[in-house]
């Protein structure tokens, strides 16, 4: 039974292992492929419709919030003063 046990064990050690080095070799290849790629100037680069959008509509929230006036809230006395006449 134990050697059944360090069998299963170094055998799944070694998978795992395997799959490090794979997965290592792949995000490396990956990134070799990104640099190789040219890089597009920003200003080249047209945005979508939807990020148009996007950009509209934060624009008008700040703007609505620039312009926001915090409401003053009602004096307590003159609520006190009108609760205690009835």
């Amino acid at each position: 039974m134990f050697d059944m046990f360090k069998i299963l064990t170094v055998t799944l050690t070694i998978a795992v292992v395997i799959g490090w080095i794979a997965y290592g070799v792949w995000t490396i290849r990956k990134r070799s492929k990104e640099k190789d790629k040219p890089a597009e100037p920003e200003e080249t680069r047209e945005a979508s419709k939807r990020l148009q959008e996007a950009r509209g509509q934060v624009e008008d929230y700040a703007r609505k919030l620039a312009n926001f006036k915090k409401p003053t809230p009602p004096d307590k006395s003159k609520q006190d003063s009108m609760s205690g006449e009835e």
